[in-house]
């Protein structure tokens, strides 16, 4: 099945092969298009009838030109044929409806040269009034391609200024929406970004305020959701302020998705983003979506961002307020618990612990602390550790889904030995702590394949429960019968674990 990308997904608006080799909507370069599945209808204007239209090949005058890229003679034939800049490309799109496009729609899709824009225009004014099937006006086809014909964007936009106002049907985007989806612009410079999101304002202020028909994104959002630059974000803030403090459909606001896009920018550039909008919107630090009850700072933690990436927005947002620090989730995650399980760097998560100490001892609807989680995740030593040491009663707390002390989790995560050894120093007795299936630490170790470190991890767990290797788990099991399923077959790890668990086959007794 192919599927249709939204156009804030999209890169640009075009035609393509897909990896099927059946022609798509995608997002590949128009260039791909092959002559075959291009036809040219002879009716003008917008409202073409399925009914009579009369379609020829490629290979007929201006579109061919245009695919072809043989601008000159492009040129040429709008001066001599001008009725060609008025007929429509029709794409067959497997068994999908057919993309019809003017001339003018096309020479923008493979940014052709200005002087190529200004001769289809003179030889079809009215082309730059119509829209596509889609209701995507031409205004709306350049700023898709801003990064690269801005000149041809100004030339559009001062024939028709009225076309800054038009929603296109599926999504109801205007051409700020998709100007601000383009990642590309501001990277050519900021002035060129500001000069575009300046121009679409002056002709329709109101644009900022305009929602799009699929998540109710503001032109703010999509512009966050796609990495533009801290200038277009500046642009859109100036000209309207109160953008940051509105939500999407699940009430994500702009500095949400500033916190889940932090990638798109380097570290200075974020910082510029950050600022502008915390300074427009500071109560939105503490803002919860509606969907998980996220604040930004808890979609900082729960994204896979690169490690500096994370430090710094985390750090930014930190820095601006503390109190997101002690906002729980609808599961009741604090931050700490989110950025654990997401096995954020050391650097994070001492910041969370500094902003607010007491969250290590906060437990998640599941009974977790951030220590559970961070066993559970295999987190590094030095984590466990600062955890431990902010809240040393936490690893004998036992969650409410499995029963499972933070030694447990370790273990049925196949945790190394510092880390067991870090855990059994700061609490000996969670050696004694019985899961809900009767199943003590030494008898998950026992089950759990860890490799040849297994020996040094019962030697830890015996050495902190000696009378472990006797007691039964809940059907019966001594830690030595769960052992041999893994380790019969290798002698030497088999020798050493039967001089250590050996005597719980000769005795056995029920866990204290």
């Amino acid at each position: 099945m192919t599927r249709e990308l939204p156009y804030y997904e999209s890169n640009s608006i075009h035609l393509a092969k897909n990896d099927d080799e059946e022609t798509s909507f995608s997002t590949t370069s128009t260039s791909a298009l092959s002559s075959e599945n291009l036809m040219v209808t002879c009716s003008e204007g917008s409202g073409m009838s399925e009914e009579g239209e009369a379609k020829y090949s490629i290979s007929v005058g201006v579109f061919k030109a245009i695919k072809d890229k043989r601008w000159d003679d492009v040129t040429s034939r709008a001066a001599h044929y001008p009725e060609e800049a008025s007929q429509w490309v029709v794409a067959s799109v497997a068994d999908e409806q057919p993309e019809r496009l003017l001339a003018l729609h096309y020479a923008c899709s493979l940014d052709a040269p200005i002087e190529v824009v200004k001769s289809l225009v003179e030889a079809d004014s009215a082309a730059v009034r119509q829209s596509d099937q889609n209701g995507r006006t031409l205004l709306h086809w350049a700023a898709d391609h801003i990064d690269s014909s801005s000149d041809i964007f100004d030339v559009i936009l001062d024939l028709h200024p009225d076309s800054a106002r038009v929603r296109e049907h599926k999504y109801g985007c205007t051409p700020l929406h998709v100007a601000c989806c383009r990642q590309q612009l501001g990277r050519n410079g900021e002035e060129k970004a500001s000069h575009v999101i300046d121009r679409l304002l002056e002709a329709f202020p109101e644009a900022a305020l305009c929602r799009d028909q699929r998540k109710g994104w503001l032109p703010l959002h999509v512009a966050a959701r796609n990495g533009a630059s801290p200038a277009i974000i500046e642009a859109l803030t100036f000209a309207c302020p109160t953008a940051a403090a509105i939500g999407d459909e699940d009430h994500r606001l702009p500095l949400h998705y500033v916190a889940r896009y932090a990638n798109s920018w380097n570290e200075e550039q974020l910082k510029k983003v950050v600022d502008t909008v915390v300074a427009c919107y500071p109560a939105g630090l503490k803002r919860r979506e509606r969907t998980c009850g996220h604040t930004p700072l808890a979609i900082a933690c729960s994204t896979p961002h690169q490690p500096p990436v994370l430090k710094a927005i985390v750090s930014l947002l930190l820095r601006y307020g503390q109190a997101a620090v002690s906002i729980p989730t609808f599961d009741q995650s604090l931050p700490i618990h989110i950025a654990s399980r997401s096995r954020a760097p050391f650097d994070v998560m001492r910041d969370l612990l500094i902003a607010n100490p007491m969250s290590a001892a906060e437990q998640d609807k599941h009974g977790r602390t951030a220590l559970h989680w961070a066993c559970q995740m295999c987190a590094p030593t030095e984590i466990i550790e600062i955890l431990i040491r902010v809240f040393p009663s936490g690893a004998a707390v036992t969650e409410n889904k499995y029963g499972f002390t933070p030694l447990a989790c370790a273990l049925h995560r196949r945790a190394d030995t510092p880390t067991i050894s870090t855990l059994l120093s700061y609490c000996p007795r969670a050696a004694r702590a019985k899961d809900m299936h009767g199943s003590l630490p030494i008898h998950a170790a026992c089950k759990t394949p860890t490799g040849s470190i297994i020996v040094n991890i019962i030697e830890m767990l015996t050495r902190a429960y000696p009378e472990s290797a006797r007691v039964k788990d809940g059907k019966g099991r001594v830690p030595i019968d769960l052992a041999m399923k893994w380790w019969d077959k290798d002698e030497s790890i088999k020798a050493s674990l039967l001089h250590l668990l050996g005597e719980g086959r000769q005795t056995s007794m029920p866990a204290r």
